[in-house]
């Protein structure tokens, strides 16, 4: 999606003009209860995507099993280290985050006043995790904003997010449009590491997660 087309909401980042005018008012909103919502991260292009599948491809970042202990990239088969990577970061050209309508969130100050640096793990959300508040804040409120979890609950596709929140009007829009015919072009005409795997498994991928349906019962 071209970046044009969104909103600065700072000096970093861009979000979809309604899912930028919801959130500043749910900011505001949550502020008045002394809550701050921080982002971590909004739109992001394909190309960084891209780059950030590319390095873990590599092993140049590392990669985590779903129980969150370190995968080392020798051991794995390539399907297993696309499982690997798609639990924790989405194929270029079908994250939620391309849409400029998902947003990482944090609360700045606490995880500051914590000491450590954000880590964007389930560990911070919950309690007596320095995010813990605003979690709690956002589960009570985030609906009334038009917000809602997409990865709220670990399915076997995308590990679960407590930060990730989405703008359910124009998220769902964009979804519908992200077919796995059009995902199967993006992909072919992509310079990403793995793809003949990738276009192996798509449908299990897209369906997985991309439309975060998990793993079939």
């Amino acid at each position: 999606m071209d970046s044009s087309q969104f909103i600065c909401i700072d000096d970093k980042h861009l979000l979809q003009a309604e899912t930028c005018r919801a959130f500043q008012t749910m900011r505001s909103e949550a502020q008045k209860s002394g809550i701050s919502i921080d982002i971590a991260s909004s739109f992001r292009s394909v190309e960084r995507q891209l780059a950030i599948w590319n390095a873990k491809w590599e092993g140049k970042r590392p990669l985590y099993r779903r129980d969150m202990t370190q995968a080392d990239p020798a051991t794995l088969s390539d399907e297993e280290k696309l499982h690997c990577i798609l639990t924790f970061s989405a194929l270029p050209g079908a994250s939620r985050h391309h849409w400029g309508t998902d947003i990482d969130v944090y609360d700045e100050k606490a995880i500051n006043a914590a000491g450590k640096p954000l880590e964007l793990i389930e560990a911070e959300y919950v309690a007596n995790g320095p995010c813990y508040p605003l979690h709690q804040w956002l589960l009570q409120h985030a609906s009334d904003y038009g917000f809602d979890f997409p990865y709220a609950v670990d399915k076997g596709g995308i590990a679960k997010e407590p930060w990730h929140i989405s703008y359910k009007a124009s998220a769902s829009k964009a979804l519908e449009k992200l077919t796995l015919t059009q995902l199967a072009k993006d992909i072919k005409n992509m310079p990403i590491l793995g793809k003949s795997v990738i276009l192996k498994h798509l449908d299990e991928i897209y369906r997985r997660y991309v439309l975060n349906k998990g793993i079939e019962q």
